[in-house]
This record gives structure tokens, C-alpha cells and sequence, in this order.
């Protein structure tokens, strides 16, 4: 009978691996159920022991009243001057309105329960994730209505593991589902989802941020989205689960961009298609940076919002459609602190696409240095420039090639970033090969 007992609270305990909503501040985070206190969370960082207080410290939880707000403050977790401070940042109306906001961003109460037999190693399998995401969408756990009727039907749901993603990101799952699959239906088109697992909330946070930025106005779901743009992926879901580390996992669902990511189409040496496809990214790059740039002292290219990461495999191209879709977009947030350079972009896009050390992203072998920087570079040039009148493309184009020759702009940005491309071999080709093309547009800025 005892042994019975004993099975049954194992049981309980174990068949999921969390429950709990996950209380997240910078870099601090825990599962709320397993906060033992404000102080011992946050230590000194007094903003972030305040918004754990107001937060936690209620019957449910996670969400609360003017009455804890008072209770925080007395108790020292919260000062009436860090209150102030935080209604300012949030720009929240009141009190009440300030726990929602915080609520909003601190609480990933999307914390869903996951079964043990759904992880591998402590991270979602195909197999484990197509169970949970079939059993929480029939439960209508998901936030967004849609993605519970598409996943609801296992039959209907396919999962391919991508790989790992790279070093920000755990695992990357393509999706594919229909409403109705079975017989008697009329088989739709699959719809398409990418899902990625982080365990760096920073993304999550930065996501956030972005979709309440000027640029969510380029969300690749919105139907009146402007079409000179890029289109962004963001998230449609976020939610978070704990492995049997209580370690969170944050993960994000967004629909796959359309098209093929540059990198592929650069390996596909159809060199009709890449200088279609290399001349729509000029356009719909230049279109962003231009939207966003500040005026510069006697010079038209000012500083300016950037990706960031702007490498072949964080582009996609739909060249039937001629939507440009930029993801991993999380790093834009960077340069929403503090404008930089368009060089920033110009540089990883033209460096990782020439001179990265590993052969994955260079150009397709078998096309000249020549051949490649005639149907990239060239009509990439021609598309970034084409966001400016006529009068002023020639000017722009010295700028540019300035730009790319500036040993000080070279090494201010390649310290900070770009440590997969050669340094001497970018340097080698923009002497070699980027400048004669440099020339030859400047002589004439509207050469087909």
C-alpha cells in the first residue's frame, strides 16, 4: 500500500516537467513556483527585486494590485522612487496599469507543461514536439486561434528537425500542417512554421521590443505590409517550458519566410536568378536603411537602423512574388540604441558572400571572381542606389565605394563582428573586383 502511494506521488510529480509561469528580468530568471524571495532572486539590482515583488507576491502569482504595490514598497523590496521610474519607462497610466505592462514583459505565462517523454537530452525531439504540440492545441493552450486548429491533428502535422542554428539558438524545427487532411477532404496548401529553442531570453525580450518598434510595421503576416520593404518574420507564439534542470527553454514560432535563403540560391549558379534575386535585396535594403537614416555631415548615407547579422542565410528571396523576408531579427535592436553605419549590413552581406572562411556561404564554385561580382554585387549596387533620385545616385556611389575602402571604418567594424570572414581576402576583393564595378556604375549610375 505504501509503495502504491509512493508510485502514485512520483507520478504526479513527474509527469510534467513544469507548470509554473516563468518570471523573467534581464538575465534572471526562474520558474515562480520556485521563487523563495525577492532579495535572494535579485540581489541588489533594486529595479529587478521591485518588479519580482509586484509580480509575486499574491495569491496568483503573478498578478496583482495597488494593495501589494504598497506591500512592496513597505516591506523595502520597492522604492516610491523606482515605482515612479518604472511608470515612467512603461508609460503606464496608474498603478494597475503598471503590473499589467510589467506583466506583459516579465511573465512568460506561456510556461506550458511538458511531458518528460517529449524531451531528449532535455530538449524537445521531433516526435516528443509533435505530441505536445497536437495535445496543446486541443486543449487551446495556444494564444493565437489558428495555430490550435492547424496543429490539433497529428496526421495533419509534419516536423523536420534543421539542426542546431547556430550559436544563439539550441534547435530550429520546420513545420508543416493542414486543418483537414483526411479522406473526404479537399487537400489544401500546407502552411509553414519555423521553431526555434533558446535558452537566452534576450532574443525573446528583443523580439518583443522590435514588434513595438517602428519596424513591426514590415511583420511579414501584415496584409498591408508595404511591398518595397523587407518583410520581418516575427514570432506568432512565444511560449516557455523548464527541463528537468528547471533550466527554461524559450521557444519561437513564425511562420517560414517564403522563397530560398540567398545562400541557396547563390549555390544554385543561376545567374539569371542571382542577379534578380541579388538586385531585389539592394532594393529592399536600401529602401529600410533610407527610411531610417539621419543626415550626415556633407554626405547623403547618414547613420542609420540595421540588421546586423545580415548573412546569405538570414535572407530570403521569393523572387515569383519579389518579397525579400530579413529573420533573426532580434539583433536590429542594437542599432535602435544607437544608429550605426549602413556599412554594418553592406559589409557581412558582400563579405560573408565572398570572403567567409567556411565554404557554405561563398560564392558557388565554378563562376570567376568576375562572373560573381557582375550578377551580385553589381545589381545589388544598382537596386540599394535606385531608393535615391537619379541626381544623387552617382554621388551615393562614391560614398559607397569610400565606404568600402575606409581601412578605419573596415577595422572599427570587422573588430567587433565578422570573425568568420577573412579580413585580407575582403580586402582583397573589394581591391580587386567590388572597385572596377564601383567605377563602372559611377560612370554611368543607370547602366542595366
Amino acid at each position: 500500500m505504501l509503495q502504491s502511494l509512493f508510485f502514485l506521488l512520483f507520478l504526479f510529480f513527474t509527469q510534467y516537467t513544469n507548470a509554473s509561469p516563468i518570471l523573467q528580468i534581464g538575465d534572471l530568471s526562474t520558474p515562480v513556483d520556485k521563487l523563495r524571495s525577492c532579495k535572494s532572486f535579485a540581489g541588489s539590482r533594486a529595479t529587478a527585486r521591485c518588479v519580482c515583488c509586484l509580480l509575486t507576491s499574491n495569491p496568483d502569482g503573478y498578478f496583482t494590485d495597488k494593495g501589494v504595490t504598497h506591500l512592496c514598497t513597505t516591506q523595502n523590496d520597492c522604492s516610491e522612487t523606482i515605482i515612479e521610474n518604472l511608470i515612467s519607462q512603461t508609460k503606464a497610466k496608474d498603478l494597475d496599469a503598471l503590473v499589467i505592462k510589467l506583466k506583459e514583459r516579465h511573465i512568460q505565462n506561456q510556461n506550458i507543461p511538458v511531458s518528460p517523454k517529449a524531451l531528449s537530452d532535455g530538449v524537445f525531439n521531433s516526435q516528443g514536439l509533435k505530441d505536445f504540440l497536437v495535445s496543446t492545441s486541443m486543449n487551446n493552450k495556444f494564444r493565437a486561434p489558428d495555430i490550435n486548429t492547424y496543429f490539433r491533428e497529428a496526421k495533419c502535422l509534419e516536423i523536420k528537425q534543421l539542426g542546431d542554428g547556430g550559436k544563439q539558438t539550441l534547435q530550429i524545427f520546420l513545420i508543416s500542417a493542414m486543418k483537414r487532411c483526411g479522406l473526404g477532404f479537399r487537400h489544401e496548401p500546407p502552411r509553414f512554421w519555423v521553431l526555434k529553442e533558446t535558452k537566452k531570453f534576450g532574443e525573446v525580450k528583443n523580439l518583443q521590443t522590435l514588434m513595438a518598434s517602428p519596424v513591426a510595421a514590415f511583420d511579414i503576416k501584415k496584409t498591408n505590409r508595404n511591398p518595397q520593404f523587407p518583410a520581418i518574420a516575427f514570432p506568432v507564439e512565444t511560449f516557455t517550458y523548464v527541463d528537468i534542470n528547471r533550466t527554461p527553454h524559450h521557444m519561437l514560432l513564425m511562420d517560414a519566410a517564403p522563397g530560398l535563403p540567398f545562400a541557396k540560391i547563390i549555390q544554385s549558379k543561376d545567374l539569371e536568378k542571382l542577379n534578380q534575386a541579388s538586385q531585389l535585396i539592394g532594393e529592399r535594403l536600401g529602401a529600410l536603411h533610407k527610411t531610417f537614416m539621419q543626415p550626415s555631415k556633407n554626405k547623403i548615407l547618414g547613420p542609420t537602423v540595421v540588421h546586423g547579422d545580415l548573412h546569405s542565410n538570414n535572407i530570403f528571396v521569393d523572387q515569383t512574388s519579389g518579397i525579400v523576408t530579413l529573420i533573426d531579427v532580434e539583433t536590429f535592436v542594437k542599432s535602435f540604441d544607437t544608429l550605426s553605419t549602413p556599412a554594418v549590413d553592406l559589409f557581412m552581406l558582400y563579405g560573408f558572400a565572398t570572403s567567409h572562411i567556411q565554404t557554405t556561404q561563398r560564392i558557388a564554385h565554378g563562376l570567376s571572381q568576375e562572373e560573381w561580382h557582375n550578377n551580385f554585387f553589381k545589381p545589388f549596387l544598382q537596386g540599394y542606389v535606385s531608393n535615391w533620385p537619379t541626381s544623387s545616385r552617382k554621388e551615393i556611389l562614391k560614398e559607397l565605394k569610400s565606404m568600402f575602402n575606409s581601412i578605419l571604418t573596415l577595422n572599427k567594424i570587422f573588430k567587433n563582428r565578422f570573425i568568420a570572414i577573412s579580413y585580407p581576402n575582403f580586402i582583397y576583393g573589394v581591391k580587386r573586383y567590388a572597385n572596377p564595378v564601383f567605377d563602372q556604375l559611377i560612370q554611368h549610375p543607370s547602366l542595366p
